[in-house]
């Protein structure tokens, strides 16, 4: 009896237990994510970094990836041309290649220019930059010809109502892309949130027009104070459209990721000499307007991990980008400790910290 008791106490304790663990679990969360090459390298480091995480449901819905864009890019329907290596031949074709596939929605219709105008193909999947099984259309298709989509995976993804995160990297305002996608999205799911990324400037340069191109760029000749000034008026035109959108809309969905201010910190601890293996600000970028590093690279990630988590990063495990950087522990919690102080101190990025006074939106905070 006593035996049985004992049983019953330990098993009761155990149910107990496994019932307070489930309900402390973090719930992973659904992502889509658009935008450039600032930004549409974070995605796989997320994910490395919620499965260290042991966060076992984040699942990657899609990636819209074009090269320099602005939101609105990702919102207008998906384009392409035939691949500039495709002989001429006569649709229907089964195989039709192309020099991308991206933004495409899995199987559906695409307009196609031809020697006879635009005609109507359908498709039944996609393989690598080809569609398959390909039907319809007619006249001659030549290599370079236009192809477009009347959707592309964005919207799609939102038409689901499955998004609990969407991600957006306007390069300047105004951008309508971003209005449109927190439109289309709320309606058809009112609790997901989305989450418009302020980068670090292009080239050093702030510049809203997006047509300035030095021809050399020292990033190493930059001050903190000299960064903060230059990012001010950019940080602040994001703030504004981010409490517009909600105001609008009456919501709190909208967000800022802080990206650019994580930036300017870790160029103020390389010139502090506090970024283990960092010596120089050069050594976040990988050319002149200012692509990343693999530093960097995990910074964004980690500024996107507490966005999206609201959970503090510090003390998870070195992610694979930066597994074999000088010093990788100390960088890595470094890294951290950034991303969690810019976005806990940022009152638009929907992450508040109890006992923590909120500080207005500064540049480089």
């Amino acid at each position: 009896m006593f035996r049985v008791r004992v049983g019953l106490i330990f098993s009761l304790h155990f149910l107990v237990c496994a019932s307070l663990f489930a309900q402390t679990e973090t719930k992973g969360q659904r992502v889509f994510y658009s935008g450039h090459s600032f930004h549409v390298f974070m995605p796989g480091i997320l994910a490395d970094i919620a499965k260290k995480a042991k966060i076992a449901d984040h699942t990657q819905l899609g990636v819209s990836s074009i090269g320099g864009s602005r939101v609105w890019q990702h919102w207008a329907p998906a384009q392409t041309v035939v691949a500039k290596d495709f002989k001429d031949a006569k649709l229907p074709l089964d195989v039709i290649s192309t020099a991308s596939t991206n933004r495409f929605v899995p199987t559906g219709e695409i307009t196609i220019e031809t020697s006879e105008g635009p005609t109507v193909v359908t498709y039944a999947g996609m393989k690598g930059n080809a569609f398959i099984g390909g039907k319809g259309g007619v006249g001659t298709l030549k290599a370079g010809a236009k192809i477009t989509a009347p959707s592309n995976t964005a919207k799609e993804a939102l038409k689901t109502g499955k998004v609990d995160v969407f991600t957006m990297s306007p390069i300047y305002l105004p951008d309508d892309g971003i209005e449109n996608f927190v439109k289309l999205g709320l309606e058809h799911n009112p609790k997901m949130r989305f989450f418009v990324q302020e980068n670090w400037l292009p080239f050093d340069v702030y510049d809203p027009t997006y047509k300035t191109r030095p021809a050399k760029v020292d990033h190493n000749a930059f001050t903190v104070e000299e960064l903060r000034k230059l990012h001010a008026p950019y940080f602040k035109s994001f703030d504004a459209h981010v409490a517009e959108l909600n105001a609008k809309y009456k919501t709190q969905a909208v967000r800022v990721a802080p990206v650019g201010q994580a930036v300017i910190k870790l160029r103020e601890a390389i010139l502090a000499g506090k970024a283990p293996g960092l010596k120089e600000q050069t050594d976040l970028f990988t050319d002149a307007i200012g692509h990343a590093k693999a530093p960097l690279a995990a910074q964004v990630a980690y500024v996107y991990y507490a966005l999206i988590y609201e959970k503090s990063p510090v003390g998870l495990p070195v992610p694979a980008v930066i597994a074999s950087a000088p010093e990788a522990e100390k960088l890595n919690r470094l890294l951290q400790e950034i991303a969690w102080d810019v976005v806990t101190s940022h009152p638009l990025s929907g992450v508040k910290v109890e006992n923590r006074p909120v500080k207005k939106a500064s540049p480089g905070a």
